[in-house]
């Protein structure tokens, strides 16, 4: 039927223009009759294919993936520390305090004429003879004069091993070496013997042999 149509457009006599618009003519009419059964065969075959998700659900895991992730877990925020009291602050080795006085020198000051460049304790400044006690318990290392340093007459004594305090100045010394105390015990008089302008005690702390403040192991005063 087509042949047919097309062979009588050919012997006719018609302009090239007329009969390229008829034949694109046609070409539409033959499209939009054949538009609905393409449409139909591409829907017929989209039924036919099987969901992805279908499709996945049936396909083995590899080894290893079967146990489910676990959900990570929320991180507390920190909440911010509060700021101690001195009284709070924690004190590895508790000393008492070995006279009564006022502070005259903290510990660190830098200076030419003390050992090391730097006040290695803390200066407590009293009247000559009063009296001087034990910062802890422990064993009494020396009590001597010392000329070496400056510190005149001076006690050093041992607690527990790691822990040394040393009492400098004294006018008197009450105890000898090798001799154990208690925390609190008389163990000299203050004074201004070595180095020193005024009397005044001198008191050093070192734990496991390194300088510390000996600040940070006294109780707070209440003056």
């Amino acid at each position: 039927m087509l042949m047919r149509y097309l062979r009588r457009l050919l012997s006719a006599r018609l302009s090239p223009l007329m009969l390229v618009l008829i034949l694109f003519g046609l070409g539409l009419a033959v499209a939009d009759a054949a538009m609905p059964q393409v449409g139909n065969t591409i829907e017929t075959a989209a039924r036919g294919i099987e969901p992805l998700s279908s499709i996945a659900t049936r396909l083995p895991l590899p080894s290893g993936m079967n146990t489910p992730i676990p959900r990570p877990t929320a991180t507390p925020v920190p909440t911010a520390t509060p700021t101690l009291t001195p009284a709070q602050r924690p004190r590895p080795f508790p000393l008492s305090w070995p006279t009564e006085g006022w502070i005259s020198t903290e510990f660190g000051v830098p200076g030419p004429y003390w050992k090391g460049g730097y006040h290695q304790g803390i200066d407590i400044a009293v009247d000559y003879g009063d009296p001087v006690v034990a910062a802890a318990s422990g064993v009494v290392v020396s009590a001597a004069l010392d000329t070496d340093h400056g510190y005149g007459n001076l006690v050093v004594i041992d607690h527990n091993g790691s822990v040394r305090t040393m009492y400098a100045h004294l006018q008197k010394m009450n105890v000898k070496a090798g001799e154990e105390v208690t925390r609190g015990q008389l163990i000299g008089e203050a004074g201004a013997t070595g180095y020193a302008i005024g009397p005044h005690l001198h008191f050093e702390v070192h734990i496991e042999g390194n300088l510390v403040d000996p600040l940070l192991y006294l109780p707070d005063r209440k003056d």
